[in-house]
């Protein structure tokens, strides 16, 4: 079986392949499974809410270590 990376590679010919736990281009933002804090974070930076509302951050750390 292909590595996951050449298996797309044709969707993304002229990008970049990085071995990171999460990318965030111009276009996309993508991270792997286990970075799940890390993609919330940059997508809320992204849409500019986290410095709109500074809660968010202590709220999405509670919410990446499952507690209430």
């Amino acid at each position: 079986m292909p590595h996951i990376k050449d298996h797309f590679a044709h969707y993304f010919k002229d990008g970049i392949y990085c071995d990171c736990d999460i990318v965030a281009g111009e276009k996309i933002i993508t991270a792997r499974g286990y970075a799940h804090y890390e993609f919330m974070m940059a997508v809320l930076a992204r849409l500019e809410l986290l410095e709109s509302n500074p809660r968010l951050v202590k709220m999405t750390l509670i919410l990446s270590k499952n507690q209430s």
